[in-house]
């Protein structure tokens, strides 16, 4: 495989603040993870006769996580809209099939029949994104301009004002996890708590559940206080709230990321600048820190 910096037929453009590449017949690539920050690419040098085909390559090295798919790949998703405006037939190339992709591609109109999962046709003409990695540890200006846009893009969605509730509580999902990070915590005791003192106005959002992605947005823009894991619950739903208290229960890791990954720090910063973030060590702490709102 060849390093996109080394591939002589490629072509740089920009359009708008996305900046991508287009190369000739790619029969193969993978996403660089000595540096997060490079594509690696295979060129068929004797490439079928069959019509150009034309792809749009966006799955970085953790795609089956959901916070990296978020801040990585999805992140370079209008793109694929504009070049489709140019190119009717142009596919989507994801690596793997993800509930939460299509739940996400759904809400910005990419369907099932735009979207393929291999290379089929080696005389084609690719789109790369330039990288994108939450793991990568120097400065992307790039990709700091894309988280911005994207949390524009949310806090520009329209909301309804049919739903309100001062608490939501949100249990980590479990049908995805990314094993390696996987955090759980079953908020039974939290769960327990609210249905013994505060029998008022909460709701428990089970993610799992969630096949319109707009449901999600609006219980959770249109609640004062959220109740959320640190990790992807965090980084992700963080998009969606604006004035907020969002309340970590449990183990924390964005903080400690954030201080080597300066893509982390800027969607942590991004947040925290938007809301008041509180973290608890438990769901005891929680408690006994707010038993005064339960009053």
């Amino acid at each position: 495989m060849y390093s996109i910096n080394k591939i002589i037929n490629k072509l740089l453009l920009k359009y708008d603040i996305y900046e991508y590449i287009q190369i000739q017949n790619c029969s193969d690539y993978s996403f660089c993870i000595n540096t997060f920050n490079d594509w690696l690419i295979d060129i068929d040098t004797y490439p079928n006769n069959l019509d150009t085909d034309y792809y749009f390559i966006v799955d970085t090295a953790y795609d089956t996580a959901f916070g990296h798919w978020i801040y990585e790949t999805f992140i370079h998703i209008n793109l694929f809209h504009i070049l489709k405006s140019k190119y009717s037939n142009i596919k989507l190339v994801l690596k793997n099939k993800r509930m939460f992709k299509q739940v996400f591609l759904d809400f910005v109109n990419i369907y099932d029949n735009d979207i393929i999962y291999n290379i089929t046709n080696s005389n084609n003409i690719s789109f790369f994104p330039m990288p994108t990695s939450l793991n990568y540890t120097g400065n992307n200006e790039l990709h700091y301009k894309l988280i911005d846009n994207l949390f524009s893009y949310f806090n520009n969605i329209k909301l309804s004002n049919d739903i309100y509730f001062k608490y939501i509580i949100m249990p980590r999902q479990i049908k995805e996890n990314y094993q390696s990070n996987d955090v759980y915590i079953s908020y039974e005791l939290l769960k327990q708590h609210f249905i013994e003192h505060y029998n008022n106005n909460y709701t428990i959002l089970n993610t799992d559940n969630i096949d319109k992605l707009i449901d999600q947005i609006n219980i959770v823009s249109n609640s004062d206080n959220i109740i959320i894991t640190d990790g992807s619950p965090f980084l992700v739903n963080g998009l969606f709230c604006k004035n907020k208290n969002i309340h970590l229960c449990g183990r924390l890791c964005t903080h400690l990321q954030a201080n080597v990954f300066p893509a982390m720090k800027k969607i942590r910063d991004n947040i925290m600048n938007n809301n008041n973030v509180i973290s608890y060590i438990n769901e005891m702490d929680f408690i006994s820190k707010n038993i005064q709102s339960f009053k």
